[in-house]
């Protein structure tokens, strides 16, 4: 039997209260569908076809019997439903192309245009509309026909139970609604999706650009620090004609090294100061001390000679970023034996810079004829290295340094093979000094290794001219 509809008369504005309403007064689906009204133009389009539980259903009753269709409109007459009717299929697709439907109830038997046929047109052209079938036959292949052509929601045998009939078209509007809000969700986290991606592209631009900045910064300071060191080593030999430029040289060879013995930057970093740095706390010896052959120093001349290594650390300690160069200094007079000073460390006991730096400060000191009677020839200096491994050297970094040099056919005395020699007016911003640039007086003005820059080519030209002298500049490396 036909039960009452239970649709109660309300006015226009007033909410549903239908108790199959789930979201009707929820503060989280308004805010979410504020939200969706918000997305662009292809969303927005679709608006008008989603159905919001606190909505009129849109409702489209076909059936070519009037008094099928009045019963129909009595039983969905109320606020929840905006009927709509057609007395047969043609009729019915010409109100669809007028006016968005959510769900259709259409007869399956209809003349002219079947029920059938209808709803698979329905089904091609507005797919999201929700179709139920209203039929007072049953025969298995019609209803088979309409549920794979048609691809219908819900089949209701006539006569129709109201509340049977009304709970499947809300539950058909409520399924629509939840079909295309999803939809809806996915064009807008689609969206955001991109949006996130933009910005996280944006971010990422933005840290790689304030990384080169910084690395940019970073590597500037180094070069701050290297010409700082390298003009600390230039006048701490001032007073010793004969160690002039010597802590330079003694530095490019040890870089050299450490290079070739595959050390980490950081490691050569300390290295390479070291090395610039190795006879510091020789400016506190008197030059008269220095000056005399080793054979003619006394013993207690010897030891303050030897406190050279002490003093240069400390001296360097009282600089945070000296320090681990500091240590390097003190050892780098100790012998692989044992037999060196101040500590007689042994073997791997002394830093890997100090055995460094040995072998550089003793090669230099070789080939210029300071610690012997004369000057020894490239292959001279390296017999003797290769002579006292074990002894004095760490054979291992003895063997590197002997072959690094050997493979090396430019290297010479002062470590000037192939230097391309110019003057000011052949200078180029992002050449490389090879030595140090001195005045007319003797006077440092750019450290070797220092990269030149257009103020810096301006300031030497200007400079010649207030000296009135050329200066010679030494550039083996070209653009740099």
């Amino acid at each position: 039997m036909a039960v009452a509809s239970m649709s109660r008369a309300t006015s226009a504005r007033d909410p549903p209260s239908h108790s199959i309403f789930p979201f009707t007064k929820s503060k989280v689906w308004r805010a979410e569908m504020e939200q969706a009204s918000r997305v662009k133009q292809a969303v927005e389009k679709q608006e008008d076809y989603i159905y919001r539980p606190d909505e009129r259903i849109r409702l489209l009753l076909v059936d070519d019997e009037p008094s099928i269709l009045s019963s129909l409109q009595r039983l969905f007459r109320g606020a929840v439903y905006e009927v709509h009717t057609a007395g047969g299929g043609v009729e019915a697709l010409q109100l669809l192309a007028e006016k968005p439907i959510d769900v259709i109830v259409s007869d399956m038997r209809m003349p002219g245009m079947s029920g059938l046929e209808f709803l698979t047109n329905v089904e091609s052209l507005y797919p999201d509309v929700m179709r139920i079938v209203l039929s007072g036959y049953a025969e298995p292949e019609s209803v088979i026909d309409v549920v794979n052509k048609a691809k219908i929601y819900s089949y209701v045998h006539k006569p129709w139970d109201d509340l049977d009939l009304k709970l499947k078209v809300t539950n058909a509007a409520e399924r629509l609604y939840l079909k295309r809000l999803t939809r809806q969700q996915n064009v807008e986290l689609d969206l955001m999706n991109h949006s996130l991606e933009e910005k996280v592209g944006a971010r990422t631009a933005a840290l790689e650009k304030a990384q080169e900045k910084l690395q940019h910064s970073y590597k500037k300071l180094d070069e701050s620090y290297l010409s700082m060191v390298k003009m600390l080593s230039y006048y701490s030999g001032l007073g010793i004609p004969t160690m002039r430029n010597h802590g330079q040289r003694v530095g490019k060879y040890a870089n050299r090294l450490a290079k070739y013995a595959n050390l980490d930057e950081e490691a050569s970093k300390d290295i390479v100061t070291a090395a610039l740095l190795h006879d510091i706390g020789l400016v506190v010896v008197g030059i008269g001390v220095l000056a005399k052959p080793k054979e003619a120093r006394s013993r207690e001349e010897k030891k303050i000679i030897e406190k050279h290594v002490v003093l240069g650390e400390s001296t360097m300690l009282g600089l945070p970023a000296m320090r681990g160069a500091a240590k390097l200094v003190r050892h780098h007079h100790e012998l692989f034996d044992g037999r060196g000073y101040p500590d007689r460390l042994k073997g791997t006991d002394i830093p890997l810079g100090s055995r460094i730096i040995l072998i550089a400060n003793d090669y230099e000191n070789m080939i210029e004829g300071r610690s012997m009677e004369k000057p020894l020839s490239r292959e001279d200096a390296l017999a003797y290295i290769e002579k006292h491994a074990s002894q004095y050297y760490d054979p291992d970094l003895a063997a590197d340094f002997c072959t690094m040099i050997r493979e090396d056919a430019d290297d010479a005395p002062h470590g000037q093979g192939n230097i391309r020699v110019v003057h000011s007016e052949e200078l180029e911003p992002g050449m490389r000094l090879h030595e140090n640039l001195l005045n007319a007086d003797g006077m440092l003005l750019l450290t070797c290794g220092q990269r030149l820059t257009g103020s810096t080519i301006a300031s030497i030209r200007r400079l010649e001219k207030s000296d009135k002298h050329r200066y010679t500049l030494y550039n083996p490396e070209g653009r740099g």
